[in-house]
């Protein structure tokens, strides 16, 4: 009976070791289009950012219980509405900024697939309060409309492409801080167009796994107990048995 017990403790507690993909890192990097440093960030206040290399990424959770509404259908993938706490990181001139939202207050992470026309596409945008009271806003939209770049309807993929040839219609990015224009806060708004094209998915235990992990290391910690007990009272049998009955 132990061993089995050992045996159901161990795999509840190894289970507990296999990821669920619920997250994941979208990262831009080609030219600005369009764009202006309004208090500086990443240099001179007032700059025109027009020209200038850029990497835009977004870390953001996927999951259906994440978001205020989910579709998982035949041709997309969608979590929309309002969302999680998400980080935006811009480089721009070699200055890197991180900006934080402690929740999206609208926006979506999607997927499509056409099989029909071998196209497919992936379309993010997140709007949300950063601590010091200003609206920040991430968009990336990357669509081709032949020779589709996604191989399957799953957050749990790992791409990176170049979206440079002309069946890429759409390779967008924008990023705004402090819409509101409030004094004091960092403020920049530019457009970008996408050269590469990252996708990185990310491995978040779910509650249920880490209850998983924590049943299955205390039963493992009961059976260890019960052996140390048991080991004691053998111990003591045989101290006061006689030796002929063990020899």
């Amino acid at each position: 009976m132990s061993i089995k017990l050992f045996a159901v403790g161990t795999l509840l507690a190894l289970s507990a070791y296999v990821p669920n993909v619920h997250a994941w890192t979208l990262i831009a990097e080609g030219h600005i289009s369009s764009g202006i440093d309004t208090t500086g960030v990443f240099g001179t206040a007032g700059q025109d950012l027009s020209g200038l290399a850029y990497t835009q990424s977004i870390e953001i959770s996927t999951a259906r219980s994440a978001w205020e509404r989910s579709v998982d259908d035949t041709y997309s993938l969608v979590r929309g509405g309002k969302g999680p706490a998400f980080d935006v990181t811009i480089v721009i001139m070699g200055e890197t900024f991180t900006f934080t939202s402690e929740a999206a207050e609208s926006g979506g992470q999607e997927m499509y697939i056409y099989p029909a026309i071998t196209a497919s596409g992936i379309y993010s945008s997140a709007r949300g309060k950063q601590a010091n009271g200003g609206t920040m806003q991430s968009i990336f939209a990357v669509y081709s409309d032949t020779g589709g770049f996604i191989s399957n309807l799953s957050y749990s993929q790992a791409i990176s492409q170049n979206t440079t040839a002309p069946s890429f219609v759409y390779r967008e990015s924008r990023f705004q801080t402090n819409a509101e224009s409030l004094p004091g806060l960092p403020s920049v708004d530019f457009r970008g167009r996408i050269d590469n094209f990252t996708v990185i998915p990310s491995a978040i235990p779910e509650p249920t796994t880490y209850g998983m992990m924590f049943a299955g290391l205390g039963l493992l910690a009961v059976i260890s107990r019960c052996k140390v007990r048991l080991s004691g009272f053998v111990g003591r049998r045989r101290k006061n048995e006689s030796p002929l009955l063990f020899s």
